[in-house]
């Protein structure tokens, strides 16, 4: 135990030493994360998320006018917020100003005893706008036919006319984020995880005695293999998760919103380092390969994973599992990114536990591999 515990401390203070490694850990989280919400950050509260509409209402007819504000004053986004939110107006000059200079989406206004509604595009809101007036009509229609029939049942008609009555019940599928711009930051961490493949692979080079002037140590020092390799490992995987961490805090500062279940956020993280800390020690384990070329393998297949992830292109992933849905399964970095979206989706944690599993087969798999690799290397002099 007091050697395990050894190398895991003078294998985290090598690490920590490794200055340029120990930045590009953090500050690829910062950089392509801050560029990342810069882009798109806000895109789905501005432009997916429905808000108040605004128009100018310009009625002089006072019946218009009493039957147009029972219905909005009955018409809101969540029980609270009004889907209209009205601007004063002097006239119908300075509406069409506010219309031209796209201040507001919608001017209603009466004609003719009527209620009219003037539009300058055609859109989701537009429709909305559109449908207000056809309620409306609606219900002054349904007035004019009872007032000659039944006229003692035009005022619970119109109550439930312009207030909107239904028997619906609102349910939420999900009470997750629903933005759909936040797979990319998924991927990003997933990626910083799997980022650590260069870190696995500094640390089976440094226990390499014909690479490695530490390594030589090491193997001299008459520690067991495999204390050495599972401490170092253990040491490896766990700075990279604070490195991954500190950058998923300031994605959480900056706005990025990653929900609420921080010791399963922690454990992906956790898991995903432990992943690409494996993957780089079986690279590292390979014989016959320069320090720079297994670097550029461990890089390419970290890149590759992720693009296949949907980190450059948001739909990838979706292709994949159309065209060929068993790379998904075993993907490194989908399975990450994954984890990340069915905790904050699903109300069970089944989907997200089976990817960390399929994670840790991976990392056993992988360290199983170097250990196979590099346990009958023998060394002329060192």
């Amino acid at each position: 135990m007091k050697t395990f515990i050894h190398n895991f401390k003078y294998t985290i203070k090598i690490i920590i030493h490794n200055k340029t490694q120990m930045m590009w850990s953090i500050v690829f989280i910062i950089a392509l994360g801050t560029l990342f919400y810069a882009s798109f950050g806000n895109i789905y509260e501005k432009d997916e998320m429905l808000h108040s509409i605004k128009a100018a209402v310009v009625i002089d007819d006072g019946s218009v006018k009493q039957n147009f504000d029972d219905i909005v004053a009955n018409i809101s986004l969540d029980g609270e917020e009004s889907l209209l939110d009205i601007t004063e107006v002097s006239g119908m000059e300075e509406a069409e100003e506010l219309l031209a200079d796209e201040k507001i989406k919608g001017i209603f206004y009466s004609g003719q005893g009527e209620l009219k509604l003037i539009v300058k595009e055609e859109g989701v809101e537009e429709s909305i706008l559109t449908s207000i007036t056809a309620r409306y009509h609606q219900a002054v229609t349904v007035a004019a036919g009872l007032s000659k029939d039944a006229p003692e049942k035009i005022p619970d008609a119109m109550t439930m006319l312009l207030t909107g009555e239904n028997k619906n019940i609102e349910k939420k599928l999900s009470d997750g984020n629903g933005d759909t711009y936040i797979q990319y930051f998924y991927n990003l961490i997933a990626m910083a995880c799997l980022m650590s493949v260069n870190a696995g692979i500094a640390f089976a080079v440094g226990s390499q005695a014909n690479l490695s002037s530490i390594g030589a140590r090491k193997c001299i020092s008459g520690a067991a293999t495999l204390t050495q390799t599972v401490s170092g490992l253990l040491a490896t995987v766990i700075t990279q998760a604070i490195c991954s961490l500190l950058g998923l805090i300031y994605l959480i500062i900056i706005g990025v919103d990653f929900g609420n279940q921080a010791g399963y956020t922690g454990l992906i993280i956790l898991c995903g380092c432990l992943t690409g800390t494996c993957l780089g020690f079986f690279i590292g384990s390979i014989g016959g390969l320069s320090r720079n070329a297994k670097d550029v393998i461990g890089t390419a297949i970290v890149v590759g994973t992720a693009f296949l992830s949907g980190l450059m292109v948001g739909n990838m992933r979706m292709v994949v599992e159309e065209k060929c849905p068993v790379i998904n399964k075993i993907n490194p970095t989908a399975l990450i990114a994954d984890s990340f979206y069915s905790l904050e989706i699903y109300d069970t944690y089944d989907r997200c536990f089976g990817n960390l599993i399929t994670l840790l087969i991976i990392s056993v798999l992988c360290v199983f591999g170097g250990v196979l690799v590099g346990r009958r290397k023998r060394y002329a002099s060192i």
